[in-house]
């Protein structure tokens, strides 16, 4: 029997030998290749995970923060179905859209659209290059309330009677839809109930938020009888979720599924809760 020696010594000698190299590089080469086939795979595996925020001020059933609201089902069933990872944090809606625009988070949940946020966000798109309404998340209207038994009104496209600022919530995109009327604001930072509460102390002549969030609060002390809600809407718009600019040229495919998803499933909630029509003889 050889010594071990001796055995490393012939092994070296078979080694050294040209066709034995050139058998050796052909095998590195080939698990190599393996090895970085398995590393690509496992990369594939990798979610991918995306920041995103929303308004801490909201007190409706499309965003909570116990994580029950019916965007944050959507949100969770994506992320499954995509195989991403969602983080959704809430922060005051003016540092969440200043945080989208300086690339600290992907994205903002449940945004209308404006100029200013499309310089730095992009929105679903259709293939024309225009923003894709079928896309939103929902659709969300902005009531106008007064305190019960003043006069001043709104009939659709001006106000009558109203003779000071119209108070809203801070960073909103209403406050620039009041601008463009012609009307001066009060922007106030907080939730609807802190609006409200202005409005019922005499501070403002009108409060202009989320009907139902507004109407939520007319229900209870202590705005029951003593507030009300105009008749007439001021706007109805969609909201979207918009994704940073930069994070969506990385992601774009991504990005995509899931403003598609997102659609998907807000359709398939509107076709379980939309009323059926009755069949049968009359």
């Amino acid at each position: 029997m050889k010594s071990f020696l001796s055995v490393n010594v012939d092994m070296a000698k078979i080694l050294i030998h040209p066709y034995s190299r050139r058998l050796l590089r052909q095998a590195c080469l080939l698990l190599c290749s393996a090895v970085l086939l398995q590393s690509r795979a496992a990369w594939a595996a990798e979610p991918l995970r995306l920041s995103f925020c929303y308004d801490s001020a909201v007190t409706q059933l499309w965003l909570t923060h116990n994580g029950r609201g019916v965007l944050n089902r959507f949100l969770g069933i994506a992320q499954e179905k995509l195989n991403l990872r969602i983080q959704l944090d809430p922060l005051p809606w003016k540092r969440c859209l200043r945080d989208v625009s300086m690339g600290l988070r992907a994205g903002a949940v449940d945004g209308s659209y404006s100029e200013e946020r499309a310089v730095y966000a992009y929105y679903p798109g259709t293939p024309q290059g225009k923003l894709d309404v079928n896309r939103r998340l929902r659709y969300g209207t902005y009531a106008l309330y007064r305190v019960r038994g003043t006069d001043v009104d709104w009939d659709g496209k001006q106000f009558s009677n109203l003779n000071g600022p119209v108070v809203a919530q801070l960073g909103y995109s209403v406050i620039r839809d009041l601008s463009n009327l012609g009307v001066a604001t009060d922007e106030t930072p907080g939730t609807v109930d802190v609006v409200m509460r202005k409005l019922l102390a005499g501070r403002a002549q009108v409060a202009a938020v989320f009907s139902e969030e507004g109407d939520r609060l007319l229900k209870g002390p202590p705005y029951a009888g003593k507030i009300e809600r105009m008749p007439i809407p001021l706007i109805e718009k969609p909201y979207f979720l918009l994704v940073n600019k930069a994070v969506y040229h990385t992601h774009p495919e991504r990005i995509e599924q899931l403003w598609t998803t997102l659609a998907q499933l807000r359709e398939a909630l509107e076709n379980q809760t939309a009323p059926k029509k009755k069949t049968g003889r009359p």
